[in-house]
């Protein structure tokens, strides 16, 4: 391997690195924000309590990032993995954000919230859109960058 050859792999080693931590943690943060603007200001559930933290779906540990690295190109997928809340049934162990975002499939016919289907809250498209216009996580990218000294 020559130089330039193992400058190049050390590079997409530390845009890499930025990216899983930097770039993600910020996407993470602005889905959080969504989550509590657009779905739990938009509706009070009376039915049950919200889990929020706790395995729910502001839990940081149910937004995921994946990262994919092909042809010199490094992409980040995030999702959020929160499942249904088994302590209140019937549950079947689906995701629920899918049920959010798009406000249909609610089954508690006795909650408000089903008998309003639909009542879209679409948090990831939410925060696509102001990642889009706002470019927070490129300012991370840059931001994680310049610990490496990369300008």
């Amino acid at each position: 391997m020559n130089q330039l050859e193992e400058l190049m792999v050390k590079l997409q080693k530390q845009v890499q690195d930025v990216v899983e931590t930097d770039v993600v943690e910020t996407i993470k943060d602005m889905e959080i924000e969504h989550i509590k603007q657009d779905v739990y200001d938009a509706y009070n559930p009376v039915v049950y309590d919200r889990r929020k933290e706790n395995e729910g779906l502001i839990d940081r540990n149910n937004i995921k990032g994946t990262i994919q690295n092909e042809n010199n190109t490094i992409s980040v997928d995030v999702t959020n993995d929160t499942i249904e809340n088994p302590d209140y049934p019937p549950t079947t162990g689906e995701y629920i954000d899918s049920i959010i975002e798009s406000g249909e499939g609610y089954i508690w016919k006795n909650s408000e919230i089903y008998k309003n289907q639909p009542f879209p809250r679409p948090f990831t498209e939410n925060t696509y859109e102001d990642l889009k216009n706002n470019k927070q996580h490129i300012q991370a990218l840059k931001k994680g960058l310049n610990q490496y000294n990369i300008k």
